[in-house]
């Protein structure tokens, strides 16, 4: 979960990584 926050380097929008996640798959 964490290595996806940096993925999406918005630690500030921790729900819209999660929003990401569910809506593009990644490994």
């Amino acid at each position: 979960m964490s290595g996806r926050i940096a993925f999406r380097g918005l630690p500030d929008l921790f729900p819209a990584s999660l929003l990401a996640d569910a809506a593009l798959p990644s490994p």
